[in-house]
């Protein structure tokens, strides 16, 4: 019931007035209710917070680990409020948060002597991703003194896995200086991955919206992946331990994309056909590598993902088919041209999903790559690709995707890190 949500037009509707309308009818519904609003950029104004009065209202804080110099009992008028944080938008799979920001900002703000502080608020875009960082935040509430993001790691990884192991520890040791250290000023979230936007030799996000660089140093989820492949058998036979060891080299493969982008773009820009051949096969080789691991995990199946919503549709062919179209073209263009182009929302809910990646993304950079060597064969100019009609004619068919993972999730998420070893051991003696 956010009236102005991300700005807004009030045009010559008083504002104050509205809002004193809604509050009414709500408790006119809801005797006891109270009014929950997303702190947003501007929202929620003075006007709606001063009309509903302070006390009947919450707000969930959207960006309390994002931006500096915070006062939020001076922006809401007293208003109570719930420390929160948008962990991904769209549903990014990407690893990572800003975590000491919430471990040091959450009790310094808990212990201010006019403090509005209530609780706590999770608000990611799409759940189910970066299970370490939904446990730290969760964590918040039920500490007095909270540990740092290095003390709260080294619990993790034992109780992650159901035991105690110097690999786990380290693994997690890892990220926690890197990945979980991101600060905030400016993003919320880590960085998307290249695999999945349109393809450029420029682009730096697959989500306009997104944080155009890394916010942690390159390698680490390699070296985080490789330490956790060599836990003892017994952590192993975890899910959480096959969710985990997936994810990591997953986001070891995204992360190394942004790595090998600059090499494309040399190579193209100083017109070296054979340089341009080996490394974009060595581009398609890794996301075929990462579909293929992606398939060993539930949790990673497009397949798995689609279910829900084509249950709805009972047998009713035609509503499946819509359904279908819904589901698919929320993770690609994300509606029609106007918003998906003009509007820049493609792949605003871009993620790494086994059948997405293999059938959409690789083919788009499959074709892009044949029309940049085509222009470097011929000397002429690459082909302009209408990438909305392609990414709407994929939505549309009605292809079925596995639901049940195949492969060993240990052995191709071991596969991922000597290939990228390899390829770190090759460029080093270049």
């Amino acid at each position: 019931m956010d009236l102005l949500h991300e700005g807004g037009k009030a045009g010559g509707v008083p504002v104050s007035a509205a809002a004193g309308c809604v509050f009414a009818a709500l408790r006119q519904a809801h005797p006891d209710a109270r009014w929950v609003l997303l702190g947003w950029q501007h929202n929620p104004p003075a006007d709606v917070i001063r009309a509903a009065g302070r006390e009947n209202l919450l707000i969930v804080d959207g960006l309390a680990d994002r931006y500096d110099n915070l006062d939020r009992e001076r922006d809401w008028l007293g208003a109570p409020y719930a420390f929160g944080s948008i962990p991904n938008f769209g549903g990014h799979r990407t690893l990572g948060a800003n975590a000491g920001v919430w471990l040091q900002r959450y009790p310094a703000w808990r212990a201010k002597s006019d403090s509005a502080l209530r609780g706590i608020a999770w608000l990611p875009e799409a759940s189910g991703i970066d299970p370490a960082a939904f446990s730290l935040f969760s964590d918040l509430a039920w500490q007095d003194t909270p540990p740092t993001v290095q003390e709260w790691f080294g619990r993790y990884a034992a109780y992650r896995y159901g035991g105690a192991d110097p690999h786990a520890t380290r693994a997690w040791d890892l990220l926690a200086g890197s990945a979980y250290a991101e600060t905030s000023g400016e993003w919320s979230e880590p960085q998307d991955g290249l695999f999945n936007a349109r393809p450029s030799l420029d682009v730096s996000s697959a989500a306009a919206w997104s944080p155009p660089a890394m916010r942690y140093r390159t390698g680490v989820f390699e070296q985080a992946a490789a330490e956790l492949l060599q836990v003892r058998p017994a952590l192993k036979a975890t899910s959480a331990w096959r969710h985990d060891v997936v994810d990591m080299a997953r986001q070891a493969l995204s992360d190394h994309a942004r790595e090998m982008l600059p090499m494309l773009r040399e190579a193209y820009q100083g017109r070296d056909l054979a340089g341009f051949r080996a490394m974009s096969k060595e581009w398609l080789t890794d996301m075929a590598l990462l579909d293929r691991l992606l398939a060993t995990a539930p949790e990673f199946l497009l397949g798995r993902w689609l279910q829900p919503a084509l249950a709805e549709a009972g047998h009713d062919a035609d509503e499946e088919a819509r359904l279908r179209y819904d589901q698919l073209s929320l993770i690609t263009h994300w509606g029609e041209r106007s918003g998906a182009d003009k509007g820049q929302l493609h792949d605003y809910a871009n993620r790494e999903l086994a059948g997405l990646v293999g059938t959409l993304y690789r083919a788009r950079w499959q074709r892009y790559f044949a029309s940049l060597e085509k222009a470097l064969a011929d000397g002429g100019a690459p082909e302009v690709i209408d990438w909305f009609a392609m990414e709407q004619d994929w939505s549309r068919r009605q292809k079925t995707y596995p639901v049940t993972p195949t492969g060993d999730p240990g052995r191709v998420a071991a596969e991922v890190v000597a290939h990228l070893r390899a390829k770190r051991f090759q460029l080093a003696h270049q």
